[in-house]
């Protein structure tokens, strides 16, 4: 059948929204739509609604309706269970079980996620190449793959983009470009903007020292701490040094 309209899916936030929402859905399932499908499977795990909280085994029942929503081809239900088989929790529904641990299978649900419209598969698909998982290691795949996520709104790709451009991982390092796409994060003001304007400060410095680096040819080590962030130790530079810099980056 054809999928019903995307602007249908939204009610609310309120109790009485999320029960108008899994009426429409249940409606919608009777039909096989598939988006139906996936947004009730997120409702069963979300407990949303009374009979979602009362459900004796939610997880089987939400990966079920995933599963045949992704048979029917829906984007969002693929990429659920490929970061189910990851043991990942899913946005917005949190994590109420695993599957079969299967990198292999996981990377395939990605990939069928992204063909099939869902805006976040394809940072998946980079991140199974950048992390190696279900395939070899591939910095320069990863990075494509985060592209074409990017190129679909999705922000959390953006920035693994901007922190590629940073550190010539994948790609061929341009700090001046990754912090233009630092600061278009954080005034988009998507989701997480706040925490976002922290990476921002954290990644600004760190290409401040690489800047300064390369005006000077000094040499300076390069360490990441337990979340990720790096940090650059190197030799104090002069004012004028830091105002070159600063002219580098507006």
């Amino acid at each position: 059948m054809e999928q019903l309209p995307e602007q249908q899916f939204y009610f609310g936030e309120d109790a009485e929204s999320w029960e108008q929402m899994a009426r429409f859905c249940k409606a919608g399932i009777l039909m096989g739509d598939a988006r139906c499908m996936s947004s009730m499977a997120e409702i069963i795990c979300g407990k949303k609604t009374k009979e979602a909280e009362e459900c004796e085994d939610p997880f089987k029942e939400a990966v079920s309706l995933w599963q045949q929503a992704a048979e029917k081809g829906d984007g969002r239900s693929a990429t659920n269970l490929g970061l189910l088989h990851l043991h990942k929790p899913i946005p917005g529904a949190g994590k109420l079980g695993e599957l079969e641990y299967d990198e292999e299978k996981a990377l395939a649900y990605f990939i069928k996620g992204y063909e099939n419209g869902d805006m976040k598969a394809g940072r998946h698909v980079g991140l199974c190449y950048k992390e190696g998982r279900g395939t070899e290691k591939d910095d320069a795949k990863a990075f494509e793959w985060f592209g074409k996520a990017a190129e679909r709104g999705d922000s959390s790709a953006q920035l693994f983009i901007a922190d590629s451009l940073l550190d010539g991982i994948g790609t061929e390092q341009n700090v001046p470009e990754a912090i233009e796409r630092y600061k278009a994060l954080v005034e988009c003001n998507g989701h997480d903007v706040d925490e976002l304007e922290k990476v921002f400060k954290i990644k600004t410095k760190v290409a401040k020292c690489i800047i300064a680096n390369t005006i000077k040819g000094k040499e300076c080590d390069f360490v990441r701490d337990k979340n990720g962030f790096g940090r650059w130790h190197a030799q104090p530079y002069s004012d004028e040094d830091y105002q070159k810099i600063t002219d580098r980056i507006k």
